[in-house]
């Protein structure tokens, strides 16, 4: 082999090295589910592995109503080096959005079924013992149950697949009940003539109010309990009513 031969097969091979390299490097930008098995996740040749598995948590509402946003949490736990984390969150359901208090070195990829998914931009550090991710969920305005599952990887930081190693952790969302409307609760008895404020008696400041709008001096909106005929007017008829309940009772 000549000089310029072993030149160009050195040049080679280190172009196959670098190539080989960058594949080995995994996803220091991110990665949707695009990108690994649901199973074996990225803890696949090419991708992490040989690292400690981490503990990966999820935290945030179970029940959100149809068309409402929720926060939530992920917590992926430090061993040893492997003190930065990445993360892949996708939804069966709904949107995914980057948001909350621990954001920071977080994007949404497009993922499987075109779905935004959430994802690290670069490794990101710990605030104690966890390395902790925020982002928001929109669920859609019809659904049942949405299933969020989040992919956490522990990793050393030396951008090589070696001595990192990912775990899995799912929350199951429930559609919230719609809420039924409130009704007033009403008060035992029928109607009470004379009854201006709805307390189940009539004073006799209430008869004075009655006589006044008989007499055209208060509209009947003043006391519209006068109004028993419900014909925009008091009658002696109905003033007289007002007056025996005042002396017996509502009833």
């Amino acid at each position: 082999m000549t000089t310029r031969q072993r030149r160009r097969a050195g040049i080679l091979t280190a172009m196959l090295i670098a190539g080989w390299a960058t594949t080995a490097l995994a996803y220091p930008a991110g990665i949707t589910t695009l990108s690994f098995p649901p199973v074996s996740g990225c803890n696949k040749r090419g991708c992490h592995s040989g690292g400690e598995t981490p503990t990966v948590t999820i935290e945030g509402p179970l029940v959100v109503a149809p068309g409402g946003t929720a926060e939530y949490l992920v917590r992926v736990g430090t061993i040893g080096s492997q003190h930065l984390a990445g993360l892949n969150a996708a939804v069966t359901v709904g949107t995914l959005a980057v948001g909350g208090a621990n954001a920071a070195n977080t994007q949404t990829m497009i993922g499987g079924d075109d779905r935004p998914e959430i994802t690290h931009t670069v490794a990101k550090g710990p605030s104690d013992t966890t390395v902790d991710f925020s982002f928001r969920w929109q669920a859609p305005d019809v659904y049942e149950e949405a299933t969020l599952t989040v992919w956490g990887n522990a990793v050393d930081g030396n951008r090589l697949q070696s001595g990192d190693r990912a775990a899995v952790a799912e929350l199951v969302i429930a559609v919230a009940s719609p809420q039924p409307t409130p009704t007033a609760t009403p008060l035992p008895g029928g109607p009470c003539v004379g009854d201006c404020n709805d307390d189940r008696e009539v004073t006799i400041d209430e008869l004075i109010t009655g006589v006044n709008v008989a007499l055209g001096a208060f509209a009947v909106t003043a006391c519209e309990a006068f109004d028993a005929g419900q014909d925009g007017e008091v009658t002696i008829d109905e003033l007289m009513l007002g007056v025996n309940n005042a002396l017996n009772g509502c009833r």
